[in-house]
């Protein structure tokens, strides 16, 4: 099944039946006529903001949808394999907190929290990124103790959401603009025990050598300081990917 597909009539009748537990006033007659009139035969781009025009007429306000998101977001993953098979689910959601986070400054806190829940259950970075471009030093100093958290999923949130070039999403150099409190977050997931983690940081590294080869080689020493570990010196390898190509066409 390709990705677009999956979000058909009975991905809303299953979104229909978790929400009404939690929200029994829900208009589940709009929502799903909504559904079927405009969802159809759309690309997935298209369907995700699609489903944020419907949320939007069918949910209270935003601050209130965000709690009924959350209690149905359901059990963490267990692992970083499930993250599209078990929380796939949860992108339109996604997209919802994504469009509407930086309508009102008074919306930050809620959907910061709500960000970090997510990513615990599928992924926040996309979600996270208009907070970044729109409050970057608020944001930073949140990342910054994402980066120190227990949570391994919400560590590679932390790296990921301020990646020059995520995959899917426009690029976005705020976070880079901002290097000393970029360079603590990395530095802070330099030694992950986790390889997903080590491998946002290393992809990171590889976005910021396209970008500016000077903040790249900054982070670079640094890391190689202090007797770096197997983990650090692999994220320095792969970090340094399309440097090491450059090196072996000449």
């Amino acid at each position: 099944m390709k990705l677009k597909d999956y979000f058909n009539k009975d991905y809303a009748i299953f979104l229909v039946k978790k929400v009404t537990e939690v929200y029994p006033m829900f208009d589940s007659i709009t929502f799903l006529k909504q559904v079927e009139n405009k969802i159809q035969d759309q690309e997935y781009t298209k369907k995700m903001l699609l489903f944020v025009e419907i949320f939007d007429t069918v949910f209270p306000s935003y601050i209130e949808t965000l709690e009924v998101f959350e209690k149905i977001l359901g059990e963490e993953l267990s692992s970083f394999k499930d993250m599209c098979d078990k929380g796939m689910w949860l992108a339109p959601i996604s997209k919802y907190v994504e469009i509407h986070s930086t309508d009102s400054e008074s919306y930050y806190d809620a959907s910061v929290h709500f960000i970090e829940e997510l990513t615990k259950r599928y992924t926040g970075e996309f979600a996270m990124r208009p907070l970044i471009v729109k409050y970057p030093e608020r944001s930073l100093k949140v990342i910054e103790t994402w980066s120190k958290s227990d949570n391994v999923y919400v560590r590679r949130l932390a790296s990921e959401c301020i990646r020059i070039s995520l995959p899917w999403a426009k690029k976005m150099t705020t976070a880079v603009e901002h290097f000393e409190q970029y360079k603590k977050i990395l530095d802070n997931l330099k030694n992950d025990p986790n390889p997903y983690v080590c491998r946002s940081v290393a992809n990171n590294l590889n976005d910021l050598y396209k970008h500016n080869k000077e903040l790249f080689w900054i982070i670079i020493k640094d890391f190689k300081k202090n007797h770096p570990t197997e983990n650090t010196n692999w994220i320095i390898k792969y970090g340094s990917r399309t440097y090491n190509k450059e090196q072996r066409k000449k």
